[in-house]
């Protein structure tokens, strides 16, 4: 994993602007980048995300948010959201398919 402190810088900045523009606390807006795909990105080497300004990073962020807020939520609950399928989950799905030791089933 190269650029360690450039992305550490990024994430806290991140989670603060997070923090004070929805009015949550520092944990909360953790959580929040955590759980969004833009984590992944900065994550990734390779986009380049780690030299870009933290605004620019939480730009990408407040859109990503816009863009799940259009797909139909099926049902919503604190720690889950359930919402038809798109093209951009086929990754995802994949490596849950994938997940041999997830898809086992116990001996009986």
């Amino acid at each position: 994993m190269e650029h360690v402190l450039a992305k550490t810088i990024i994430i806290s900045k991140v989670v603060e602007l997070i923090a004070n523009k929805y009015k949550t606390s520092l944990s909360e807006a953790r959580d929040r980048l955590y759980d969004s795909r833009i984590i992944s990105l900065i994550d990734d080497d390779e986009t380049g995300l780690y030299g870009e300004s933290p605004l620019y990073v939480f730009s990408l962020y407040e859109q990503e948010l816009k863009e799940d807020k259009a797909k139909p939520i099926i049902l919503e609950t604190k720690r889950l959201i359930l919402r038809e399928m798109t093209d951009d989950d086929f990754d995802a799905l994949k490596k849950v398919i994938h997940d041999h030791d997830g898809n086992e089933y116990p001996d009986e």
